[in-house]
């Protein structure tokens, strides 16, 4: 699940040392779920935070929105007025994705494809082009909901930007098809596990 939230100018450094304590309440309680956060550098969201919630089936949505109900540090966030939900999108990973370890760090990438652009065996290819690269992980998936219900995600972690630059010139080379998504929005991680 990826909620895209507008954060008020002036309000991050608040939001996100109360959105540390949630993520840190919902790794505790939760420990089968995978949780963390950032605020997207560049694309269409740029400015605003995402919080990305990695669930093994849909029975885990209802506690983890149960943890957010009983957060004092969301509740204080959410009382000022500063951030609020813009949307919420659930994405299928594709069957026979390989589970990946929470990133605590570093950049993730969010681009869009039509579904006949990013087919579910056309990431084979690409996990092979981003391992020269040193890529930290990639997924894909298909959007359940929202907007975009139908299309594709293809999503990349990288140490930094330039990492990422390559990255995607990997996969460009690799296939030139994805060298032009509808919409890519890259986020800075700023909480994850340890942060």
């Amino acid at each position: 699940m990826i909620s895209t939230v507008a954060c008020s100018a002036g309000f991050l450094d608040t939001a996100v040392s109360g959105l540390r304590t949630v993520m840190d309440e919902l790794r505790t309680q939760l420990p089968a779920i995978g949780a963390w956060f950032g605020a997207f550098v560049s694309g269409p969201n740029a400015g605003n935070l995402a919080l990305i919630h990695l669930y093994r089936e849909l029975n885990d949505v209802e506690p983890a929105f149960g943890v957010y109900g009983a957060s004092g540090a969301f509740a204080a966030l959410a009382t000022t007025g500063n951030i609020g939900l813009r949307e919420r999108n659930l994405i299928r990973l594709d069957d026979g994705a390989k589970p990946f370890d929470v990133p605590s760090a570093g950049y993730q990438s969010f681009s869009r494809y039509p579904a006949v652009v990013l087919r579910p065996d056309t990431h084979e290819s690409i996990s092979h082009a981003l391992s020269a690269e040193g890529t930290a992980y990639s997924q894909c998936g298909t959007f359940w909901t929202g907007r975009n219900a139908g299309q594709r995600l293809l999503t990349v972690v990288c140490p930094d930007t330039d990492a990422m630059n390559d990255a995607h010139g990997a996969i460009a080379a690799r296939d030139a098809l994805l060298a032009n998504p509808i919409e890519r929005d890259v986020l800075h991680i700023l909480g994850g596990p340890g942060r």
